[in-house]
């Protein structure tokens, strides 16, 4: 599995929901088009930055999660009879 998270697609999602937002409430109160596309780009730089900074906390807990979740339950491995080394050995009948 990889262990990167796309930080910056989900600052663009959040970018591109705030300056949807903004330009449908915009027009919804009837502003002049320069002034909703305004407060739109306003809203998209605003979203990127806020989906940045919370991509990369979601990154750094799930990255700290996955290390822990690993180091608790590591993958068995397998010894020379082909039984799992971590002391179940296979019985032979």
């Amino acid at each position: 599995m990889n262990d990167r998270f796309p930080v910056q697609a989900v600052a663009a999602c959040v970018a591109l929901g705030a300056f949807g937002v903004a330009l449908i409430g915009a027009i919804v109160a009837e502003r002049p088009a320069h002034e909703a596309l305004a407060s739109a780009l306003w809203a998209l730089l605003a979203g990127e930055v806020a989906g940045l900074i919370a991509a990369g906390v979601l990154a750094a807990a799930l990255r700290e999660s996955m290390s822990d979740y690993r180091r608790t339950r590591p993958i068995p491995t397998l010894d020379d009879s082909g039984a799992a080394a971590r002391g179940k050995r296979h019985r032979e009948s």
